[in-house]
Formats: structure tokens, sequence, C-alpha cells
């Protein structure tokens, strides 16, 4: 499985704090790439069908 840079970013996020919500994930990389929560939680949602 293959995935996008900000994919991969999501992931990491994740796995350095081992639970977070959707909102910590946006409120740590939301700022710093200027996404919006939105595109933050599709991310997550894409990443859980993976």
């Amino acid at each position: 499985m293959k995935l996008s840079e900000f994919e991969l970013d999501v992931m990491q996020q994740i796995w350095r704090n081992e639970e977070c919500s959707a909102p910590e994930v946006h409120r740590e990389l939301g700022e710093a790439r200027d996404v919006t929560y939105s595109t933050v939680k599709t991310i997550i949602d894409r990443l859980e069908r993976k």
C-alpha cells in the first residue's frame, strides 16, 4: 500500500501519540500544512479504509 506524503504525515502523528483524535491531528499538522479540519478528517477516513 502506497501512502501520499500527507497520509504518511498523518500516520506518523497517530503512531507518535498512539491514540489521538482528528482534532488533535489537525492541531499538530493542519496549521503547518495550511489544511482544514475537514481535509484531515477525510484523510483519516481514507486511511481507515486502507
